[in-house]
């Protein structure tokens, strides 16, 4: 079996932010490609959302719909797929590699049963080398890839972008994210 995760973030780890790093994963076939999973969930939100046409499906694009179907859609994505996240007060740029691992450590026990460990990252700045010894010691028994892509062509980060987001607007009004 084969562990795909997407992870996106929400805000900027400044100092005095609220930074949240969210993952949407599954365990899937071995056959199964990062691109083509979540394809579907995604394009079932965007109709939810009347944004069938958007080329990409933001968070800050959808939340103008409303809050509540927002909400709707991100709790249907957690029941087709795993949802784990953390949300922390950031300092500085050392908290987006701290949010990661903790991140990793929540997928750390669905990674055991898998023997490949997919983790498809959103672009930012971030150390590769640092992040991928930081996974392997985490995920430990898989074989560990780790790609840096762009939202755009991955539908499965889209989904991330809009559960980050969601869980960092609902920290930011003082609620306990709901999924």
């Amino acid at each position: 079996m084969k562990l795909i995760a997407y992870v996106d973030e929400s805000g900027l780890p400044t100092r005095c932010s609220a930074f949240v790093v969210a993952a949407v994963w599954k365990i899937v076939p071995p056959s199964v490609s990062y691109y083509q999973l979540g394809a579907a969930a995604l394009l079932r939100a965007a109709r939810e959302l009347g944004m069938e046409r958007a080329r990409e499906l933001k968070y800050t694009a959808a939340r103008r719909r409303g809050w509540e179907v927002v909400g709707k859609i991100v709790r249907d994505i957690a029941r087709e797929f795993r949802v784990d996240y953390e949300a922390l007060h950031a300092e500085g740029p050392f908290d987006r590699l701290r949010a990661l691992a903790a991140v990793a450590r929540k997928l750390a026990d669905g990674a055991r049963s898998a023997k490949v460990c997919v983790f498809v990252i959103d672009e930012a700045p971030l150390d590769l080398s640092a992040l991928r010894r930081t996974l392997k010691s985490l995920i430990g028994g898989c074989d560990l890839d780790v790609k840096v892509k762009s939202s755009g062509k991955i539908a499965g980060l889209q989904l991330a972008d809009l559960v980050a987001g969601f869980v960092r607007e609902q920290c930011l009004k003082g609620l306990k994210p709901e999924l």
